[in-house]
């Protein structure tokens, strides 16, 4: 029993950390541009995917513990979601060529909202067709 409920706890987590590893790394590379703004679509619309896939992944996590993803979990995720984009953007502040934004971290959770509808709605589906 004990092993068993490991192995879905490192099911459940395991790719939200893995994720957070990804996010990490790809802060931790200096601006390829020189600090040369290239446009500002792209690289935002690249913080909204990075944490909406972060949101749907943490929303699938406490769904397995909070079932389903509401109320407190939601704001638990949303909490996880806006610390560690918090703590991204001042990694950032510390490598060459690249610096922390308020408006980063406000766009990073915008992402995770929208991984959290996201996750919702399919396993709500996900739901119906088991009935």
């Amino acid at each position: 029993m004990v092993i068993g409920r490991a192995v879905a706890l490192g099911r459940a987590w395991l790719p939200v950390a893995a994720w957070m590893l990804v996010i990490f790394m790809v802060s931790a590379r200096p601006d390829e541009h020189g600090g040369l703004r290239i446009g500002v679509v792209i690289p935002k619309l690249a913080h909204v995917v990075e944490y909406a896939i972060l949101g749907l992944l943490l929303a699938r996590a406490t769904g397995n513990e909070l079932e389903p993803v509401r109320g407190r979990g939601t704001l638990l995720v949303l909490l996880i979601i806006g610390l560690y984009a918090a703590s991204d953007e001042l990694h950032q502040a510390f490598v060459p060529s690249r610096e922390a934004r308020v408006t980063d971290v406000l766009i990073d959770i915008v992402g995770g909202v929208l991984g959290i509808v996201v996750w919702r709605t399919l396993d709500r589906l996900r739901r119906r067709a088991g009935r």
